[in-house]
Protein backbone atom coordinates (compact mmCIF):
# COMPACT_ATOMS: atom_id res chain seq x y z
CA UNK A 1 0.00 0.00 0.00
CA UNK A 2 2.06 3.14 1.35
CA UNK A 3 5.62 2.83 3.31
CA UNK A 4 3.56 3.72 6.67
CA UNK A 5 3.60 1.34 9.50
CA UNK A 6 1.32 -1.19 9.77
CA UNK A 7 -1.07 0.06 12.33
CA UNK A 8 -1.30 3.36 10.55
CA UNK A 9 -2.07 1.04 7.04
CA UNK A 10 -5.88 0.54 7.92
CA UNK A 11 -6.62 4.07 8.44
CA UNK A 12 -5.20 4.93 4.71
CA UNK A 13 -8.33 5.09 2.22
CA UNK A 14 -7.69 4.46 -1.66
CA UNK A 15 -7.37 7.36 -3.65
CA UNK A 16 -10.72 7.49 -5.62
CA UNK A 17 -10.49 8.40 -9.32
CA UNK A 18 -11.79 12.02 -10.19
CA UNK A 19 -15.45 12.92 -9.84
CA UNK A 20 -16.95 10.98 -12.81
CA UNK A 21 -19.87 12.57 -15.01
CA UNK A 22 -22.76 11.93 -13.77
CA UNK A 23 -25.10 11.95 -16.23
CA UNK A 24 -28.75 11.46 -15.21
CA UNK A 25 -32.19 12.19 -17.51
CA UNK A 26 -34.47 14.58 -17.27
CA UNK A 27 -37.07 13.12 -15.42
CA UNK A 28 -34.12 12.33 -12.89
CA UNK A 29 -32.72 15.59 -13.09
CA UNK A 30 -36.05 16.52 -12.27
CA UNK A 31 -36.84 14.82 -9.31
CA UNK A 32 -33.53 16.24 -8.23
CA UNK A 33 -34.45 19.79 -8.47
CA UNK A 34 -38.23 19.40 -7.91
CA UNK A 35 -39.56 20.51 -11.11
CA UNK A 36 -40.82 18.02 -14.03
CA UNK A 37 -39.79 16.41 -16.91
CA UNK A 38 -41.00 19.20 -19.42
CA UNK A 39 -39.34 22.02 -17.20
CA UNK A 40 -36.63 20.58 -17.01
CA UNK A 41 -36.94 20.30 -21.43
CA UNK A 42 -37.69 23.76 -21.52
CA UNK A 43 -35.05 25.16 -19.13
CA UNK A 44 -32.45 23.09 -21.67
CA UNK A 45 -34.44 24.67 -24.42
CA UNK A 46 -34.01 28.51 -22.90
CA UNK A 47 -29.88 27.43 -22.42
CA UNK A 48 -30.54 27.42 -18.45
CA UNK A 49 -29.04 24.04 -18.00
CA UNK A 50 -26.96 22.09 -20.96
CA UNK A 51 -28.03 19.08 -22.38
CA UNK A 52 -25.29 16.27 -23.00
CA UNK A 53 -25.20 15.41 -26.52
CA UNK A 54 -26.78 11.76 -25.63
CA UNK A 55 -29.37 13.79 -24.43
CA UNK A 56 -28.70 13.04 -20.65
CA UNK A 57 -27.81 16.19 -18.65
CA UNK A 58 -25.03 16.75 -15.95
CA UNK A 59 -26.91 16.85 -12.71
CA UNK A 60 -24.03 18.97 -10.82
CA UNK A 61 -23.72 21.31 -13.77
CA UNK A 62 -27.20 21.57 -14.49
CA UNK A 63 -27.96 22.36 -10.55
CA UNK A 64 -25.48 24.93 -10.59
CA UNK A 65 -26.72 26.47 -13.88
CA UNK A 66 -30.50 26.35 -12.69
CA UNK A 67 -29.43 27.82 -9.16
CA UNK A 68 -27.77 30.83 -11.18
CA UNK A 69 -30.75 31.23 -12.94
CA UNK A 70 -33.15 31.66 -10.24
CA UNK A 71 -30.44 34.11 -8.60
CA UNK A 72 -30.35 35.92 -11.61
CA UNK A 73 -31.51 39.88 -10.74
CA UNK A 74 -32.62 40.01 -14.45
CA UNK A 75 -35.26 37.98 -14.57
CA UNK A 76 -37.12 39.16 -11.18
CA UNK A 77 -41.12 39.64 -12.37
CA UNK A 78 -42.63 42.97 -12.60
CA UNK A 79 -44.39 42.44 -9.68
CA UNK A 80 -41.55 42.06 -7.38
CA UNK A 81 -40.12 45.04 -8.73
CA UNK A 82 -43.23 47.09 -8.40
CA UNK A 83 -43.13 45.72 -4.24
CA UNK A 84 -39.82 47.03 -4.40
CA UNK A 85 -40.26 50.71 -5.93
CA UNK A 86 -42.95 50.48 -3.39
CA UNK A 87 -40.69 49.42 -0.32
CA UNK A 88 -38.47 52.36 -1.56
CA UNK A 89 -41.07 54.90 -1.36
CA UNK A 90 -42.22 53.73 1.98
CA UNK A 91 -38.98 54.72 2.98
CA UNK A 92 -39.20 58.00 2.04
CA UNK A 93 -42.07 58.74 3.96
CA UNK A 94 -40.26 58.47 7.50
CA UNK A 95 -36.62 60.13 8.54
CA UNK A 96 -35.58 59.10 11.72
CA UNK A 97 -31.92 60.60 12.67
CA UNK A 98 -30.51 58.33 15.48
CA UNK A 99 -27.85 58.74 17.78
CA UNK A 100 -26.84 56.70 20.49
CA UNK A 101 -29.69 54.28 20.34
CA UNK A 102 -32.27 57.15 20.48
CA UNK A 103 -34.06 58.86 17.88
CA UNK A 104 -32.56 62.71 18.15
CA UNK A 105 -35.40 63.96 14.63
CA UNK A 106 -37.95 62.50 12.94
CA UNK A 107 -39.77 63.61 10.01
CA UNK A 108 -42.88 62.30 8.68
CA UNK A 109 -43.81 62.84 4.74
CA UNK A 110 -47.52 62.04 2.93
CA UNK A 111 -46.82 60.60 0.31
CA UNK A 112 -49.84 63.15 -1.79
CA UNK A 113 -47.32 66.13 0.06
CA UNK A 114 -45.95 66.51 -3.62
CA UNK A 115 -48.89 66.22 -5.75
CA UNK A 116 -50.92 68.86 -4.01
CA UNK A 117 -49.08 71.59 -6.05
CA UNK A 118 -49.83 69.04 -9.29
CA UNK A 119 -53.65 69.32 -8.24
CA UNK A 120 -53.28 73.05 -8.04
CA UNK A 121 -52.19 73.90 -11.53
CA UNK A 122 -55.00 70.79 -12.65
CA UNK A 123 -57.62 73.66 -11.30
CA UNK A 124 -56.19 76.84 -12.14
CA UNK A 125 -58.52 77.25 -15.05
CA UNK A 126 -60.91 75.22 -14.79
CA UNK A 127 -64.40 75.78 -12.86
CA UNK A 128 -65.51 75.31 -9.42
CA UNK A 129 -67.77 72.54 -10.11
CA UNK A 130 -64.85 70.64 -11.95
CA UNK A 131 -62.92 70.75 -8.40
CA UNK A 132 -64.12 66.92 -7.25
CA UNK A 133 -63.19 65.88 -10.17
CA UNK A 134 -59.75 66.63 -9.87
CA UNK A 135 -59.24 66.39 -6.53
CA UNK A 136 -60.04 62.73 -6.68
CA UNK A 137 -57.87 62.22 -9.50
CA UNK A 138 -55.04 63.13 -7.06
CA UNK A 139 -56.79 61.26 -4.39
CA UNK A 140 -54.49 64.17 -2.01
CA UNK A 141 -54.44 63.56 1.62
CA UNK A 142 -56.03 66.63 3.57
CA UNK A 143 -54.62 64.82 6.63
CA UNK A 144 -51.26 64.53 5.39
CA UNK A 145 -50.41 68.49 4.58
CA UNK A 146 -50.70 68.25 8.68
CA UNK A 147 -47.99 66.26 9.44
Amino acid sequence: MTNLPADRQSAVRPRRAKHELSAVTATALGEHLGLSRQRISALADEGVIERLPDGQFNQDRARLGYLAWLRDPARRSARSEAASDLEKAKAALVWLRVRDGRIERCRLRDPSWFQWPLLEAAVENNIVADFPLCNKSFNCSYSGVDL
